[in-house]
């Protein structure tokens, strides 16, 4: 218990009931006395804390960490939430942004049918790498499997689809704009120096070595599994606060509730989330709406040249998710 509220330095109360103050939150306890008025059992309660120690909880976590709380259109909350990191699948949220707008503007339609491709098949989180080309599924089918399950090749459908360039209008620092099949790519054993070409490269010299990887065969997925590399620079890269302006956009969607994330959805009215992870890189983003209307954005980015623990951060997320219901 140490470890999530550190030292107790106070403890108010009297007869039976008491709070420990601690320093990143206060416990409830309770204790039982027998008819001699000694102790025979002490109860603690989950611990409670305050908005502001939530927060300050984040920055006791090493390497790069940025947070933003925004209560509708007032910052309640920011550690570093304009400093682009690398945000793993979240970057999948400026892709249903164009989505969204090219189907505003007819250009695309929800019940359109499109067949997968092999050069569009990428390597897990999702399902659609194990169908075969030629497959065919609905926009709107490719959209949710994007978003609920994170799927990389429903991705990589529909950013060929709407076209690089829309998506990189949302997204300025990732030029040229990557698909998931070709981080895996360049990234892949075979391909070292083929990525310290690319690392050196302009943003021109690099869509060429793009177009050179489109023709190879997908790495061997052990490359990723045993032992993936960190490689922060070969990523999607967004600020936090970026990250809220486009979840936003698109909360409206049905398909951003099928996964809510970390939120407890019973406790809100709505809860949209989208959260992206790699090596030694975590984002969590969430639109949260209560139950008496008011909107709350929420979205965290860690990076770090180690592993990340993904529980460590959903935790104190979560804490801070906590204490806008109190």
């Amino acid at each position: 218990m140490q470890s999530s509220v550190g030292n107790c330095k106070q403890v108010q109360g009297q007869d039976v009931i008491y709070l420990a103050i601690c320093d990143r939150g206060n416990i409830p306890v309770k204790i039982k006395l027998n008819p001699a008025g000694k102790i025979t059992a002490i109860f603690l309660a989950k611990h409670q804390q305050t908005f502001e120690q939530a927060v300050s909880s984040f920055k006791t976590l090493e390497g790069d960490v940025s947070l933003l709380v925004m209560e509708g259109k007032m910052q309640r909350a920011g550690i570093r939430a304009d400093d682009p990191m690398a945000v793993g699948s979240a970057f999948k949220l400026a892709v249903l942004k164009v989505l969204k707008n090219q189907i505003a503007e007819g250009k695309v339609t929800w019940g359109q049918v499109v067949a997968l491709q092999a050069k569009q098949q990428s390597f897990p989180t999702g399902i659609l790498q194990d169908w075969s080309a030629g497959s065919l599924l609905t926009v709107q089918t490719l959209a949710s499997l994007m978003i609920s399950l994170s799927d990389n090749t429903a991705t990589d459908t529909l950013i060929d689809l709407v076209g690089k360039k829309e998506v990189e209008r949302f997204a300025p620092r990732n030029r040229p704009f990557l698909k998931t099949r070709e981080v895996f790519t360049l990234r892949g054993s075979k391909n070292t120096e083929l990525l310290k070409k690319y690392r050196l490269a302009n943003t021109s010299d690099r869509s060429r070595i793009l177009e050179e990887i489109s023709q190879q065969e997908l790495p061997d997925i052990s490359d990723f599994v045993n032992n993936p590399k960190i490689a922060l620079d070969i990523e999607w890269t967004f600020t936090v606060r970026e990250l809220c302006s486009l979840i936003e956009d698109v909360a409206d969607l049905p398909l951003m509730s099928y996964n809510p994330g970390i939120a407890d959805p019973k406790s809100w009215a709505k809860v949209s989330f989208k959260g992206g992870s790699d090596a030694g890189v975590l984002n969590f983003t969430t639109l949260l709406q209560s139950k008496s209307g008011q909107s709350y954005c929420v979205s965290t980015t860690w990076n770090h040249n180690m592993p990340v623990s993904e529980t460590k951060l959903a935790n104190l997320y979560k804490g801070v998710i906590d204490t806008l219901l109190q």
